[in-house]
């Protein structure tokens, strides 16, 4: 009888040594599963997007459809703070099974370089699926002046047109809640299109998005965290 106590006090002593201390780690989801992160950047980190359909855009009932294409942007080189991406759309995504594609040049690889000055992303060369325009700026931290705003389903509660950069204290984008967004807006008057990025640090662009002025319906990528 002694010894069934003592080989369970053992046991217990054994189990209680092994137990780690999860206070003592760092949990960084863009490491864990490779995610592009611009404050640990390594060469092939590779980020996935989900491409979606929208509508109401801003409005209360907006909504999105992830139409089923998928883009992998991955890291492939480095210097300073110049950034070249490769963007390839998988070739499972819905757009390769249509006869009339709705992505453009979604059957070649992209290739696009960017420029990261302090707490700004900017577009700078080549060709991407994630920017529609390449003069605009795009702040990955909210500056204490920044207006801010709440995130809807798709768009922000933002009425003010003038405002060209918001900030999202926490918003929740393809399942996973993000704090510290930055909303980035630049209108084509040459078609009525508005272009929407939603960023923050590390990961930079969270979602980007396009609309129609008039019938606020529109298109977009979001990034995927995870597997």
């Amino acid at each position: 009888m002694k010894t069934i106590y003592y080989l369970l006090l053992f046991t217990i002593g054994i189990a209680a040594c092994s137990t780690p201390n999860e206070s003592s780690f760092e949990f960084d989801l863009s490491t864990v599963y490779n995610q592009i992160n611009f404050d640990q950047p390594t060469i092939g980190q590779t980020s996935i997007y989900l491409r979606f359909d929208g509508s109401n855009f801003g409005a209360s009932n907006s909504s999105i459809n992830y139409s089923g294409d998928t883009l992998l942007v991955t890291l492939t080189s480095k210097s300073g703070n110049s950034y070249t991406f490769q963007e390839e759309i998988t070739s499972g995504s819905t757009v390769f099974n249509l006869s009339s594609s709705y992505i453009d040049g979604h059957d070649i690889v992209k290739t696009s370089e960017w420029q990261l000055d302090g707490d700004s992303l900017r577009f700078s060369n080549g060709a991407t699926f994630l920017q529609w325009n390449e003069t605009l700026t795009i702040p990955l931290v909210v500056d204490e002046n920044t207006p801010n705003a709440s995130l809807r389903n798709w768009g922000t509660n933002n009425t003010n047109s003038t405002n060209t950069y918001l900030g999202i204290s926490a918003g929740r984008i393809n399942d996973f809640n993000f704090d510290d967004l930055t909303v980035s807006y630049l209108n084509n008057s040459a078609n009525s299109s508005v272009f929407e990025i939603v960023c923050n640090r590390p990961f930079a662009i969270i979602r980007s998005s396009v609309f129609n002025e008039s019938s606020l319906s529109g298109f977009g990528w979001d990034l995927q965290l995870g597997n």
